[in-house]
């Protein structure tokens, strides 16, 4: 079996019997002449030739055997580089002696959020113009003769107008690692990487001499920022005890998802592979019945009946202005692009579009299209996080659509909540399975 690109195997192989010999390519291979070859000698030759492996360290023990080996596929060749590390991780042993692999590796498949460098700074937004310009639009003359999809993507186009024009944009920054890392440390690290791959190149005294300087330098600065970043964490969490859970969290979380991902019978190791195994998890759970008319009259008998005209609902704005204060304030952007902090900071003079493209969906029974698009992320539930059946998906809405789904909740909530047995304790407000295994008992 042919090896894949950029294959790497190590390990304590202990073939003490081989003598190794360069080649002129600068792999090794066995020397006939000073070698004894065993069934587990040859099989592990035959293997590596097999898979198209080279072997690529040389460093001999104090006994002048390599017991440590290095297998890379021939695509690697000289991006690869072993070499005696010039300070160990480890105390030292004469039969081992410590090893550091340099390795020029082009990651094309690693899994990276596609982030744009630059950036809405809501937090600098100038609101008091944003909303001298949102209340200056005559807004029953801008939804006449409008529908509740043309009404709905006309307001989301005029808000994205003016968080263009009233929000100033920021370079993303990517954050800083680790976090008690300043300019100082980084030129250290700079400066300690330079030296540890001009070694890896002349492997020479002075500059093995050069490396351990500035390794020790960056080590002891490290040490200091770290042991400073540690006081001034124990201090906040002695003053806020509440966040100590926040930061043990934080110190579980694993950033982003595995480079390799499995649906079961497949394995994708790029964006679009994995995106697609998630896209076939999701899509899978989803089940569209269809009922024939004989269930749905079985289930209308099991539905109280309720005469038609209790069913009529009317928005005013001031059940806008309620129902936008209970939203959440947060810079994340839907796929509309709009936050729903612009709604807080802008509710006044939003509150009549708002009321209008609420009323035009509630007379034409149609949900703007343009609401019903979702960003929907990948959570991790239980098991492997290799497996994609073990996430689950969230759905991010549109801001815009928040408001309404509160209004026409706590409208239908409070006309037929006494239709609902009390014996109902799933998604009621104020009860869970907590308050039903209490009633139980």
């Amino acid at each position: 079996m042919a090896a894949r690109d950029n294959t790497v195997i190590l390990g304590d192989f202990n073939m003490r019997e081989i003598s190794w010999v360069p080649d002129s390519h600068g792999f090794l291979f066995p020397d006939p002449g000073h070698s004894s070859f065993r069934p587990a000698s040859i099989n592990l030759l035959d293997g590596y030739c097999t898979a198209g492996l080279k072997q690529a360290n040389e460093i001999q023990n104090s006994n002048r055997r390599t017991l440590d080996l290095c297998f890379i596929s021939e695509e690697i060749g000289s991006d690869c580089s072993v070499f005696r590390a010039p300070v160990p991780l480890v105390k030292e042993c004469r039969h081992l002696p410590p090893l550091l692999m340099t390795l020029a590796v082009n990651l094309k498949n690693s899994f990276n959020e596609v982030i744009d460098s630059v950036m809405y700074d809501f937090g600098r937004g100038n609101y008091d113009e944003m909303n001298a310009f949102l209340a200056s639009i005559n807004w029953e003359e801008t939804f006449c003769d409008t529908d509740a999809n043309s009404a709905a993507s006309t307001l989301s186009s005029i808000l994205l107008y003016a968080i263009d024009q009233f929000v100033p944009r920021k370079n993303r920054r990517k954050p800083v690692k680790p976090a008690w890392s300043n300019p100082q440390l980084r030129i250290l690290k700079s400066i300690k990487r330079s030296a540890l791959r001009k070694h890896s190149k002349h492997r020479t005294e002075q500059t093995r001499a050069r490396y351990v300087h500035a390794n020790n330098e960056y080590r002891e600065l490290n040490q200091r920022l770290h042991n400073t970043h540690l006081g001034r964490l124990q201090q906040r969490l002695r003053s806020n005890p509440r966040n100590f859970w926040y930061h043990v969290n934080e110190q579980r979380k694993e950033s982003g998802l595995p480079s390799c991902m499995t649906n079961g019978t497949n394995e994708a190791d790029s964006i679009p592979g994995i995106a697609n195994f998630f896209r076939s998890q999701f899509s899978s759970v989803f089940t569209r019945e269809t009922l024939s008319a004989e269930d749905i009259v079985t289930a209308a008998n099991n539905v109280p009946r309720i005469s038609s005209p209790s069913l009529r609902m009317s928005i005013t704005s001031e059940m806008v202005t309620k129902a936008g204060k209970q939203i959440k304030s947060s810079t994340y952007c839907g796929p509309d692009g709009i936050p729903s902090l612009i709604l807080k900071r802008c509710l006044g003079p939003l509150a009549t579009p708002l009321t209008i493209v609420f009323n035009l969906s509630l007379s034409s029974g149609i949900f703007p299209t343009c609401w019903k698009d979702s960003f929907v992320s990948s959570v991790h539930k239980k098991g492997c996080k290799r497996t994609v059946s073990n996430y689950r998906g969230i759905a991010a809405l549109c801001a815009t659509s928040k408001p309404f789904e509160i209004i026409v909740l706590e409208t239908l909530f409070s006309r037929y909540s006494h239709n609902i047995s009390p014996e109902q304790h799933g998604f009621m407000p104020k009860r869970s399975t907590t308050t039903n295994l209490a009633t139980f008992t």
